[in-house]
């Protein structure tokens, strides 16, 4: 919606991203115990989509500062252990998607 809005008035960039289940953290303080110890191992070898703090930083950035993801109104990604950037189009029409 900011990207429809604003990006032509403005010339700034509006994106979002995610990069990967950062399932090492805080936010995970309040769970018990054993689903904190079990969810990273699950996320790291069942799913793929583990990524670490770092690497989550790492991926912010590039999505920050690298000429490739400059790209305005997309939904910035990585497929489970993948170290390439894509981007899926975000629209309110389903036809546009992709």
């Amino acid at each position: 919606e900011a990207h429809r809005r604003f990006h032509d008035k403005t010339g700034i960039t509006f994106s979002s991203l995610y990069p990967g289940c950062i399932a090492e953290t805080g936010l995970f303080r309040d769970k018990k115990p054993w689903f904190r110890k079990l969810f990273p191992l699950f996320m790291k070898y069942v799913t793929g989509g583990y990524v670490s703090e770092p690497e989550a930083g790492d991926r912010l950035a590039q999505v920050v500062s690298d000429p490739l993801c400059k790209k305005s109104g997309v939904y910035w990604g990585w497929n489970g252990g993948a170290k390439t950037v894509a981007y899926l189009k975000v629209s309110s029409d389903p036809n546009e998607r992709g």
